[in-house]
């Protein structure tokens, strides 16, 4: 199966979520930002929109929360 640039990066996500003491408060609106980087860092910070980042966001947190 071949993933989307999208998907991939919903995978990193959850990877830096699962792997990172960093990210275990998901509530700080700091927190989310750094992810936000740590994708940009991977993926380039041109290969998103804003409303992208935000649902890539917004899936592996929500993926997340309801596996751990």
């Amino acid at each position: 199966m071949i993933l989307s640039t999208q998907q991939q990066a919903q995978n990193f996500v959850l990877f830096a979520l699962e792997n990172s003491e960093m990210y275990d408060d998901l509530t700080d609106e700091g927190t989310r930002e750094w992810l936000e980087k740590d994708v940009e860092n991977v993926f380039g910070s041109q290969t998103f929109s804003h409303n992208e980042m935000q649902e890539i966001l917004d899936y592996g947190i929500a993926a997340y929360e309801q596996n751990y």
